[in-house]
């Protein structure tokens, strides 16, 4: 039987302001519980704040926050 990846990204938060200002992809996913893919298509179409730099997203907290009610 063929073995899931584990997880890259792997540091769990309890708040809001454990998070740092900025975000990677694997962060996000972690925070939100979706798919590495979800979150760079949901970026890409505009409903996740972030930008692009260098083929790698950043994502800022506090539109995060807004966006979960948190």
């Amino acid at each position: 039987m063929p073995r899931c990846p584990k997880p890259r990204y792997t540091k769990t938060y309890t708040s809001w302001d454990e998070l740092p200002v900025n975000l990677t992809v694997e962060m996000v996913c972690t925070v939100l519980f979706m798919n590495e893919k979800v979150v760079q298509r949901k970026l890409a179409a505009g409903e996740i704040k972030g930008t692009k730099i260098g083929g790698k997203w950043i994502i800022p907290k506090e539109p995060l926050r807004e966006l979960c009610g948190g």
